[in-house]
């Protein structure tokens, strides 16, 4: 159990049907952003930014400012997304491997495959080489973190046309108008909900 000042007493009745392992008390107030990944927990809180061992609760390293969204964590790096910057870690030590320097805060990290897509908060989508912080290309008025399938991008554009793009290139493979629902996923594929309440698969069979 990670603890914050709003969750400082576990409730009782929670209390009676789990075990606690360990407990880890936390400065501020609140978790604003964290991540698990095989066996390491990343959590921020009030300007610090904790990497936790999940078995035992003991605080690998810290960094002394707060995530701008969830981190990601893949094949023994942490990418944690800061206010002016997105910074690919060692999970064990905490060492940065890169930095790649923004200007416009994060609001959305996701990995796929080799890349880390990037959304900010002037709606702009971006893919990272998570080998060398490479910014590889970017695309403009994209709404809300995108949906990845099979190499390819699924986004929500801010104006309202759903998008499928290229993950290597970042080139559009088609667009279409909609004022449908956000992008959701389930074992139907990837779909969203029009205006009169009907589902349109985008992607079926995930």
């Amino acid at each position: 159990v990670v603890e914050s000042g709003e969750n400082r007493r576990l409730d009782e009745s929670l209390q009676s049907v789990i075990d606690v392992l360990w407990r880890m008390p936390l400065p501020g107030t609140h978790i604003a952003h964290s991540g698990i990944d095989a066996g390491y927990i990343i959590v921020s809180d009030t300007g610090v930014t904790s990497a936790v061992d999940a078995e035992s609760g003991r605080i690998l390293w810290q960094r002394n400012m707060a995530l701008s969204c969830d981190p990601v964590g893949r094949d023994g790096s942490w990418y944690l997304p800061f206010s002016q910057s997105v910074e690919a870690v060692d999970t064990d030590t905490g060492n940065t491997r890169w930095v790649a320097d923004r200007s416009v805060p994060t609001t959305a990290l996701m990995a796929h495959g080799d890349l880390l897509l990037a959304l900010n908060s002037e709606e702009f989508l971006y893919a990272i080489s998570r080998q060398s912080s490479e910014v590889l290309w970017g695309v403009a008025d994209i709404a809300e973190c995108p949906l990845t399938y099979d190499g390819i991008i699924y986004a929500k554009q801010s104006n309202g046309p759903i998008t499928a793009i290229d993950a290597i290139t970042g080139k559009p493979y088609w667009r279409v108008n909609s004022t449908a629902s956000p992008l959701h996923s389930s074992n139907l594929g990837l779909y969203v909900i029009d205006e009169s309440a009907d589902t349109i698969v985008l992607h079926d069979g995930l």
